[in-house]
């Protein structure tokens, strides 16, 4: 068995990658109408005068300002000599104020009147207001955006110089198949240098993806010999473990040296780094989540340090929902959800592993915990790099039952910013959850809200507030409920999906499997458990009515 040279600190491997490799000094001039998101390599100047002349900023008439002087509300001005203008026309000579339209009457023999004085250059631009002939526009390093290919072409410039950047993506793999393809037992469908190509389209950089390469050493040799000519980076997916089928590294050592193997993170411990002709060649992990561990955290370092742009995560603080443990030693990556309950962002981890791509689906931010962390524990202020959030997005999560009636209800729920995150939990979890407040809500079977059954007694005597139900949908013949907490507190993040579920659009809804049916849904439940503390609340009222 093959093994790494050894597992160098996360910090190391990011700074001998970018002490190693020097920026490449490749340029190309591009139509500024197709520079969008790529990164200037020269300064910009204005090639024209904007406005070249006086012009009118809004509609209305052009006006010589000294015979508005004497207008009043009570005193209207007729005016024998305004010019009819519009928005960006040429100010005619002598003239030295535009009255806008909404100012303006109608007088006799089709003249205007105006019924307040105007200013001396009043709703005139000045010839290079907004910029003048030879003046700096953008500087090199400037990413370029849509609004600024507006100005671009608007100062006379049709084309910029900016940097290049050529990225190959090798996919190696006998059990790989293209992604349009239906992959026969055994084999995937190839989507990690799919994934990284997108991000680098994003960045101005150009992704040259290669076709899959079989785990044979001649052909991964081939590939990357090409790659290395073509491009300023080579990345090559899958291959770099220790197995009998990983020749990632043999190959880069042949036509090159290694700069390590082996990175103390996790996932993407098996990160490969070589130098072949002064170029990186990077060999990442071929499980999905690893792989883009290891893009995201090491290589990424590197292209941003060469001026390139990549998607930045805004941080967060959020508390923990659970303990989140690790193991210690290693930089760990944890793909969670951040929801906010009760005015509180809470974090939930979703399963780890390094092959399940659902994970970076279902989440919305990136927990990492150093190396000197053994976890966390339940309840602490952590702080997660945001992935996916939208500041006026709000989601309702929902733990309990996670089944093919819950994924209709994900789909077909719509409430304006509201969306649906389902957490997938055993009863007894669900129930303790929703008492500790650390969801919105919870599914569960009917069955389950049985007087006799530990799940209701746990919620009898553990949720603080008194709970009602709504009928979901029936699975397999029985109904699931949704359980909730009839607080204002409570019902003020859930009443989106409550509202939803009593709606026709619901109850009418079609594109379910058979074992679904919406018998009962939106049916409120009879089901009302109060809590300890409101029990103790009703009694003191009672006491208190009696005394009196």
């Amino acid at each position: 068995m093959k093994r790494y040279l050894r597992k160098i600190p996360l910090p190391q491997a990011i700074e001998m990658l970018t002490a190693t490799f020097s920026q490449p000094s490749h340029r190309e001039v591009v139509l500024a109408e197709e520079a969008n998101g790529t990164i200037l390599a020269s300064p910009v100047y204005a090639k024209a005068t904007v406005p070249a002349t006086r012009i009118a900023s809004m509609d209305g008439i052009a006006v010589k300002y000294e015979e508005t002087l004497q207008a009043r509300d009570q005193h209207p001005v007729q005016l024998t000599h305004a010019v009819s203008i519009s928005t960006g026309q040429e100010i005619p000579p002598g003239y030295n104020a535009v009255i806008p339209s909404e100012e303006i009457w109608m007088g006799e023999e089709d003249t205007y009147q105006v019924r307040r004085p105007a200013r001396m250059n009043q709703n005139i631009r000045e010839p290079g207001e907004e910029v003048r002939q030879g003046r700096l526009i953008l500087h090199p390093g400037h990413r370029i955006t849509a609004s600024d290919i507006g100005a671009l072409i608007t100062y006379g410039i049709g084309e910029v110089e900016v940097r290049t950047l050529v990225i190959g993506l090798i996919p190696t793999g006998d059990e790989l198949v293209p992604g349009r393809d239906e992959p026969k037992p055994g084999q995937v469908r190839e989507s990690n240098t799919a994934v990284i190509a997108s991000s680098l389209i994003q960045a101005g950089i150009r992704p040259l993806r290669f076709p899959i390469v079989p785990d044979d050493p001649d052909q991964i040799r081939a590939a990357i010999t090409t790659a290395v000519h073509q491009c300023d980076i080579v990345i090559i997916s899958a291959g770099s473990s220790g197995g009998k089928r990983d020749h990632t590294r043999e190959v880069i050592e042949e036509l090159g040296s290694i700069l390590f193997h082996g990175v103390a993170m996790r996932p993407g411990k098996t990160l490969l780094c070589g130098k072949i002709n002064d170029k990186p060649v990077i060999g990442l992990p071929g499980q999905p989540m690893a792989s883009l561990t290891a893009w995201r955290e090491v290589v990424t370092p590197l292209l941003r340090s060469w001026g390139f742009v990549l998607k930045q995560y805004p941080e967060s603080s959020a508390r923990t929902a659970e303990p989140i443990p690790s193991d210690g030693g290693i930089d760990e990556f944890i793909p969670v959800s951040v929801v906010r309950i009760r005015g509180e962002d809470f974090v939930f981890p979703r399963p780890r592993g390094a092959a399940g791509q659902m994970q970076a689906v279902r989440s919305n931010a990136v927990l990492h915990i150093p190396v000197v962390k053994e976890g966390y524990r339940e309840g602490a202020m952590v702080t997660v790099r945001l992935t996916r959030q939208h500041e006026d997005e709000q989601g309702i999560l929902i733990a309990g039952v996670s089944d093919i009636l819950t994924d209709h209800l994900q789909a077909t729920f719509f409430s304006g910013n509201a969306h649906l995150i389902i957490r997938p939990l055993s009863a007894i979890g669900a129930a303790a959850s929703l008492c500790k407040g650390t969801c919105h809500g919870i599914f569960l079977p009917e069955s389950a809200m049985a007087p006799e059954t530990d799940v209701f007694r746990l919620l009898k005597s553990g949720c603080p507030e008194p709970l009602r139900s709504i009928g979901v949908g029936c699975r397999d013949g029985e109904l699931i409920l949704l359980i909730y907490r009839d607080s204002p507190a409570g019902l003020c993040e859930i009443s989106p999906l409550i509202e939803f579920l009593s709606s026709s659009m619901w109850q009418k809804s079609d594109g379910y499997p058979e074992s679904v049916t919406l018998k009962g849904a939106g049916r409120p439940g009879e089901s009302y458990i109060p809590g300890p503390e409101y029990a103790e609340a009703q009694a003191q009222d009672h006491s208190e009515g009696i005394q009196s």
